[in-house]
């Protein structure tokens, strides 16, 4: 502007230059030199003034559409300013240093209750509550001190009404020209907030409570492990006051030494891992040093930027639960075992008939494993209960019979043989007396069932003799079997041989007279002597059974002396040649030639029948390992015999019967021999050992001490 100025006076010199010379040029018309010169100076004069009035006239239209432009920018802002303090979600009041109040927005006066054009002119004292103007005044008098202190909270009175609300009240000076223009203040309704806080606190102090009386420990740890907060019921479990507590080390004061490391590491793992809960067990130590077991439920705990700060856990007090849950659990397995001991099949079921104990026994006589079954309607699982007698036998112990079912038949799973059980009903019922299920309890009575049947089935035939003989064995060994003790078994085993050896010597004399005569015939024919042969070859086999017996039945008598283990298996071997011509006989011998003390002739009965036993085991051929070791205890040396057949082996069930007195697996035999074998190394303080299992063979181990 100042440059448009100067252009302006040196253009009105110029002028006036002009006009001063243009009067000059009629006097000086005259002379044509003189006056050409003077008129070509004035017009390069005048044309220059003209371009410099045409460039200051461009500048100053510049300048005046600028102006312009910076006032229509001023205005707009000046609306928006306007627009934004009308529409300000704060209240906005601009008052005189004096507080009398200048202007003020759409939400000043709602909050106030009046409209803006009300407030103005009016002090804003009159707003504030009787008891908090002593401070407006304070703050209105040293308004710099009031603006350095942020918000302040004041208590508002709206026109009209009764009710006040809290306030936050900033004050904003403003100046002009190094003095004070007037005051800004911004009003903010915080009575929802207040309410908000005292609402939190309540909850705060409603959540303690709860803690406090919350059966569970509730502690809050930081990432350093360090105790931040805990609860009451915490500090009465561990036995500590809460100071003692807060700012320990969670781990190094309140855990068990030989839990603190793998804990402490989990923990570590869990804040810096994925995961936002932590469930886990682990046990605490009390000030009194006893240790309890709790159910720990852990969550992580984040600052306001998402990071992980503690956790919160929340730990139960398992260690009672844990000590039944181990009772029970005992309780429990001791009840199995008891079923599962038990000689008789168990079965056990709820008023649906579903399955709640099957035994190994059942498992045995079934076919079905107790997987198989638990759970599952038992009538559907054993075909043979569908009959209607079973049925009515379920139906009535559920409505408080007993009742017995006899002989009921079957089909043994795998080979389809018939077989027969007998059942026995009973109510299962609770504390209160009220029947919640059923008990049965199987027996397998096939033996007994086929026994009796195979009695009732014997011939009668021109071996009547023969026959009658061996019912009338059978019949003692039945007597031996049901014996109490050994005399009892002489008793019987004399009887036997009383009755039994004279006829068979009878017999004997018999056949061979008839034999004499017969070979006296001239037509004689072979047929008869083949009878006889019969004959006499049943009466060599019921002679060698009560030979058995009346060996069983005698106390063994040893006579010692020193023998080479050695030299007795040899001779076994050699008495035994033709029965092992088919198997491959291995032999190692390992302190062959030592020197054992015992009977050689008992102990070489011993060898012969366990040699013998493992021939007939292999029919077909197979191989025979025997062995010899000595093996060395702190106590005493043994020498032990090893005979190893590859046969057909022995089931599970039947192996521990084996020694058992006339037990036998064979077609033919008396079952005495392995119980002789027993009595006889028994008598040399030694022992009989057995492995067996189907189709891997059976392996005897005969231990007798060295002297």
């Amino acid at each position: 502007m100042v440059k448009i100025g100067q252009n302006r006076i040196r253009f009105i010199d110029d002028m006036q230059y002009f006009l001063e010379h243009l009067t000059d040029v009629e006097d000086r018309r005259r002379s044509k030199e003189t006056g050409e010169r003077d008129f070509d100076t004035l017009i390069q004069m005048l044309r220059r003034s003209l371009r410099k009035l045409l460039a200051a006239q461009e500048e100053i239209s510049e300048k005046d559409a600028q102006i312009e432009e910076s006032r229509r920018l001023i205005e707009e802002e000046r609306l928006k300013s306007r627009k934004l303090f009308e529409q300000a979600p704060e209240g906005l009041i601009i008052t005189t240093p004096s507080g009398v109040i200048l202007d003020a927005n759409l939400s000043a006066g709602r909050m106030l209750n009046v409209t803006p054009d009300f407030l103005r002119g009016r002090p804003l004292i009159v707003f504030v509550h009787e008891l908090d103007r002593d401070r407006y005044s304070a703050v209105l008098e040293s308004p710099e001190k009031g603006a350095g202190n942020g918000e302040w909270e004041v208590r508002m009175q709206p026109a009209g009404e009764k009710a006040v609300f809290e306030a936050a009240l900033t004050v904003i000076p403003q100046w002009q020209d190094a003095r004070q223009k007037g005051l800004c203040w911004i009003i903010r309704d915080i009575s929802g907030q207040k309410r908000f806080e005292e609402a939190l606190l309540q909850e705060r102090e409603r959540a303690r409570k709860y803690l406090d009386v919350s059966g569970a420990i509730i502690v809050k740890i930081r990432t350093d492990e360090q105790v931040e907060m805990i609860n009451r019921s915490g500090c009465e479990l561990l036995g500590y006051q809460q100071g003692d507590v807060v700012g320990r080390n969670w781990f190094d004061q309140f855990l068990p030494e030989r839990a603190r490391e793998s804990v402490r590491e989990q923990f570590h793992r869990f804040i810096t891992g994925d995961g936002e809960t932590w469930n886990h067990e682990y046990p605490v130590v009390t000030r009194s040093g006893k240790e309890r077991l709790m159910d720990w439920r852990c969550i992580l705990i984040r600052d306001d930027l998402g990071q992980v700060i503690g956790t919160l856990s929340s730990g139960q007090d398992i260690s009672r639960r844990k000590e039944t849950e181990e009772r029970l659990r005992r309780e429990k397995e001791f009840s199995e075992h008891l079923i599962n001991s038990s000689s008789d099949g168990i079965i056990a079921f709820d008023m649906q008939l579903r399955c709640t104990a099957w035994n190994r026994v059942m498992e045995h006589i079934s076919g079905v494993s107790k997987e198989d079954v638990l759970g599952k309607n038992i009538l559907e699982v054993f075909p043979v209960l569908q009959g209607e007698e079973p049925r009515r036998c379920f139906t009535e112990t559920l409505s408080g019979k007993n009742l017995a079912f006899k002989e009921c038949p079957y089909v043994l799973p795998g080979t389809g043989r018939p077989a027969y059980i007998d059942s026995e009903f009973s109510p299962i019922r609770d504390m209160d007396g009220r029947i919640i299920g059923g008990l049965v309890l199987v027996k397998d009575v096939t033996e007994r069932k086929l026994a009796e049947e195979a009695l009732r089935e014997s011939e009668a035939g021109y071996r009547r003799l023969s026959e009658n003989l061996e019912n009338a064995v059978q019949s003692k060994v039945r007597e031996l079997q049901q014996a109490e003790s050994l005399a009892a078994i002489g008793q019987i085993v004399s009887i036997v041989a009383h009755e039994v050896r004279n006829p068979l010597q009878n017999v004997h004399m018999g056949v061979d007279m008839l034999r004499h005569s017969l070979e006296q015939e001239e037509n004689l024919e072979p047929e008869k002597l083949q009878i006889l042969d019969e004959i006499d070859y049943g009466v060599h086999q019921l002679n060698e059974i009560v030979m058995d017996l009346l060996e069983y039945s005698r106390t063994v008598k040893i006579s010692c002396s020193w023998w080479e283990a050695r030299v007795v298996i040899h001779r076994v071997l050699a008495a035994l040649s033709d029965k092992l011509r088919r198997i491959n006989v291995e032999l190692k011998l390992e302190h062959g030639d030592r020197l054992c003390f015992g009977d050689p002739e008992k102990i070489k009965r011993v060898l012969l029948n366990l040699v013998e036993n493992a021939a007939d085991a292999m029919p077909g051929g197979g191989r025979l390992k025997i062995q010899t070791r000595v093996e060395t205890s702190e106590q005493e040396e043994t020498f032990i015999f090893h005979v190893q057949d590859t046969g057909a082996g022995i089931d599970r069930e039947t192996l521990p019967r084996i020694q058992e007195p006339f037990f036998t697996t064979k077609a033919q035999g008396t079952g005495l021999g392995l119980s002789i074998c027993k009595k006889i190394i028994d008598a040399h303080k030694g022992e009989l050992r057995f492995a067996s299992a189907p189709g891997t063979g059976t392996t005897v181990e005969v231990l007798l001490p060295l002297q």
